[in-house]
């Protein structure tokens, strides 16, 4: 084998063509080239946080509303000022209340926050917003006390913290997702689960079905609950409620997803 001795003036083929089809060391970086790499970074970091802020009224809002089940990790958190969680129900009571902030650098946290937004009005609670493995996103969400104390801390956008610029934004009401689900009772109970999936099917597409039946003695107690892709299959479902089915009076109504 040809050992290319360091320094040398020739340069080994494979270094070569990797310089010709720059893909190698060698090729100069212009500062157009790196501007367009900062660009690019930075046009990715503010397209992931602004998925992270639209996600916030769909998976993440059905997370945090069920209850201690929920998994601590890779769920963003509402924390007080006194560093406990502050339940949804209140969070929701301030809706109009909220800012979105952008731009925070990695290792910030809820008391780096609360320091950014001193003096802008009473702060009642900080969430990060965290992905599914808990990591930071690099932007939160702050609820003040008043609508008034909201829209000051507005003043703060541009502004900058530990050299990164600041986006700060009237955060939008979390969007909650549909109830898909519908409660079927008073089934026959000797249905089975194909049959039953191929009536309710004809209501629209089915993307979950699930059959009740006794824990002790295992049989169908003549009640399911089918999950519909989307809001038609439901409306159509209701529709049949107080109907016959199966010699019964069927009974249709909007189930609980949280139950």
């Amino acid at each position: 084998l040809l050992v290319w001795a360091v320094g040398s003036a020739t340069s080994s083929p494979l270094v070569a063509n990797r310089r010709k089809n720059g893909l190698g060391p060698g090729k100069p970086r212009t500062a157009k080239m790196k501007r367009e790499k900062k660009a690019a970074a930075r046009a990715k970091e503010a397209a992931a946080e602004e998925e992270a802020e639209g996600e916030e009224g769909g998976a993440e809002e059905k997370e945090e509303r069920s209850g201690p089940s929920a998994k601590e990790r890779g769920r963003s958190k509402a924390v007080g000022g006194d560093g406990k969680e502050v339940a949804p129900e209140e969070e929701d009571k301030y809706l109009d209340s909220r800012v979105f902030v952008r731009g925070l650098p990695p290792g910030t946290d809820e008391k780096a926050v609360r320091k950014i937004f001193a003096g802008k009005g009473d702060i009642r609670s900080v969430k990060l917003v965290v992905n599914t493995r808990g990591e930071f996103r690099g932007c939160a969400f702050v609820t003040f006390s008043t609508e008034a104390h909201a829209m000051a801390a507005l003043d703060l956008d541009g502004s900058e913290f530990k050299e990164r610029e600041l986006t700060v934004k009237k955060a939008a009401p979390p969007v909650k997702a549909p109830n898909l689900q519908v409660f079927l009772g008073g089934l026959p109970f000797n249905a089975d689960e194909k049959t039953l999936r191929k009536d309710f099917s004809e209501c629209g597409k089915i993307a979950k079905f699930r059959m009740l039946s006794n824990p002790k003695t295992g049989k169908f107690k003549g009640s399911a609950f089918v999950t519909y892709e989307d809001q038609k299959g439901v409306d159509a479902a209701l529709k049949y409620d107080g109907t016959e089915y199966g010699g019964g009076k069927l009974v249709c109504r909007l189930g609980d997803p949280q139950g």
